[in-house]
């Protein structure tokens, strides 16, 4: 359980030094009804700890320095972390350090957690594992009373262990021998402490039953501590401590300190595997995404029409012009986006995106341009807009369509001029973007019926890349269902019937809907491939993209799509007419009558164009 270490003289009335968290919420005061009494300058709660999924916060009622800097607002917690006020201060110690600490009690404490305290800033550094572990041999060495120290660590293979770092007196920190030495240390003590996942001590070797063994009598061992650095069921290393010196001994009374930096070497050693296989499994995820292996990379040898697209892409990316991308929801517009960007020369700069459907019209013109301090109510201070946190990079704007009319005026001059101008700024500031759009919107139909502007249509559209349906493209489906599969971690193979249902489906979402649905069967699976019931795709949209046989003509194919493709528009908007009208850029009187003639086949859905 974790702990609050006090430091310093104890405030009058308190024994204890050490307590345990043993609340959701804790309050540090100096008053006697406080969880924990402390001494300060001035009466009162001076802070509260709080547990929350797993961490520990403070909340501050008065300014309080938290390794040095000050602060009033709530902060997380690492272990060894110190926490100071006017009049005193505490350490902070989580689960894994407060068990090893509960042993170790008064100056010994002490002087262990200020090696902690040390610790927890060199960790910040570059470099900062390799000089955390030879800092913590250090202080080991130091505390025991020995003459030699070793830091073991798995090798690359985790076949067995290897040397990280070594200690001895009148030796530079660090400096490891060569290791194949046979005098280094006494395998017999290191397997021991192993094979125990416990502390090994030897005051005095001689009369030992492990004193006539090679190993102890190559590396002349008089007396040794051996600690095996554990985390959970896993073991990190060990730390091996020993003198050659007749008569001197590792300190017995050090024991506790050991234990209490060896516990934070290996968290160390945790928190670097842990880093290290993130890290491993974040390349992996780029290389699916980015790499040859990516959507967009995924068409370059296939038979789609994505081909003609990736090269178009390929083409663009390297010119400065706009980009207006083209397709349905959920085609994968703003992937086509983040490829332009990275293949561009601008891929060292950022990346921002903004969904202009989404964010409501009142507050559009602020995030997109920003706004000066007291611009309006509630700007208490000044924030850039997208256009300014993109400059050096990339704009993308999706939804385009959606953009307000008074807006658009806005964003041509900014095109044109390559100026943007802050909610209440007394001056423009410059910018340097490149602007990629997109929209599942008709923008010459939506100019002709002057529901966009034309100057920006034609700025917007340098040049324009059109993502076809996934419906147009079902050979492009079984391998992005296998991408996603293998970009979420899943490698159960999809059965045959399961993979039919695949391609005939007629994906009304696209390609973010067979993400969502291959990738949720993958998780959900129960057998050791994935089926059909798995898939739980919606019968109706089998049978309508696998049924074509039986539409008699080209008409009725169109006619039966375009039914389907709006019952799911009113199904993704709730049943709302007037949203599902707006979503696919027509009129509700025309979404009426698409619905009339599904109800009575002799009504012409075709009458009203609008």
């Amino acid at each position: 359980m974790a702990q609050l270490v006090l430091s310093g003289s104890l405030a009058q009335g308190t024994r204890e030094r050490q307590f345990l968290i043993r609340k959701k919420m804790m309050t540090i005061g100096t008053e006697a009804t406080h969880d924990v009494m402390v001494s300060a300058s001035s009466p009162g709660v001076l802070f509260s700890l709080v547990i929350q999924d797993g961490y520990c916060e403070v909340l501050p009622s008065r300014r309080l320095r938290i390794n040095g800097n000050s602060t009033i607002g709530r902060s997380r917690l690492s272990s060894c972390d110190r926490i100071e006020w006017d009049g005193g201060s505490a350490v902070y110690l989580d689960n894994e350090i407060a068990a090893a600490a509960q042993h170790v009690e008064g100056v010994s404490l002490s002087r262990a957690l200020e090696v902690l305290q040390n610790l927890s800033a060199t960790l910040q550094g570059t470099g900062a594992l390799q000089a955390g572990l030879h800092q913590t041999l250090d202080a080991l060495v130091e505390f025991a009373g020995a003459e030699v120290g070793y830091l073991l660590v798995e090798n690359a293979e985790g076949s067995g262990w290897a040397l990280s770092a070594s200690r001895a007196i009148g030796q530079e920190s660090g400096d490891v021998p060569r290791p194949n030495r046979k005098e280094l240390f006494s395998n017999t003590i290191l397997k021991e402490a192993l094979e125990r996942r416990e502390p090994v001590y030897v005051e005095n070797i001689i009369g030992h039953p492990w004193g006539d063994a090679e190993s102890v009598i190559a590396a002349r061992i008089f007396s040794a501590a051996c600690f095996p650095l554990c985390l959970g069921e896993r073991t990190f290393g060990a730390v091996f401590l020993f003198t050659r010196s007749p008569g001197k001994s590792i300190r017995r009374e050090s024991l506790g300190e050991l234990s209490l930096l060896a516990s934070q070497a290996a968290l160390m050693l945790a928190s670097q595997a842990e880093l290290s296989n993130a890290r491993r499994e974040n390349a992996r995820l780029k290389s699916l995404v980015n790499a040859g292996d990516g959507e967009v990379a995924l068409y370059q040898d296939s038979q789609s029409p994505m081909v003609e697209v990736a090269r178009k892409l390929e083409k663009l990316a390297r010119t400065p012009l706009t980009v207006l991308i083209l397709g349905e929801t959920g085609t994968g517009k703003e992937v086509v986006a983040r490829e332009l960007h990275r293949k561009s020369d601008r891929a060292k700069g950022p990346f921002v995106a903004v969904n202009c459907a989404a964010i409501p019209a009142p507050l559009l013109e602020s995030t997109l341009f920003g706004f000066e301090k007291g611009a309006f109510t509630g700007a208490i201070r000044s924030q850039p807009g997208k256009f300014q946190i993109a400059s050096g990079g990339t704009l993308f704007l999706d939804e385009i369509g959606d953009l307000p009319l008074e807006l658009q005026a806005k964003l041509l001059r900014v095109l044109q001029e390559r100026m943007v101008e802050p909610i209440g700024a007394r001056a423009p500031l410059p910018v340097d973007i490149r602007v990629l759009s997109a929209t599942h919107q008709e923008l010459e139909r939506a100019v002709r019926e002057g529901r966009f502007r034309q100057d920006l249509y034609f700025r917007l559209n340098g040049a324009t890349l059109k993502i076809p349906p996934l419906r147009e493209r079902r050979e492009d489906i079984l391998p992005l269902a296998d991408l996603f599969l293998k970009a979420a971690g899943c490698e159960l193979p999809i059965s045959p019937d399961a993979r039919e249902a695949l391609t005939r489906n007629s994906w009304s979402g696209n390609v973010r809907e067979l993400q969502q649905v291959i990738t949720r069967a993958g998780f959900l699976a129960e057998g050791a491939e994935i089926t059909l019931r798995d898939l739980e795709l919606d019968s109706r949209e089998v049978q309508s993209a696998g049924d074509s046989e039986h539409w008699s003509s080209l008409e009725d194919a169109q006619t039966a799509f375009t039914r389907d493709f709006v019952r799911r528009a009113l199904e993704r908007n709730g049943g709302s007419r007037s949203l599902a009208a707006a979503s696919l850029g027509v009129s509700e009187r025309t979404l009426y009558r698409i619905l009339a003639s599904e109800a009575d086949p002799k009504t012409d859905s075709k009458a009203d164009p609008t």
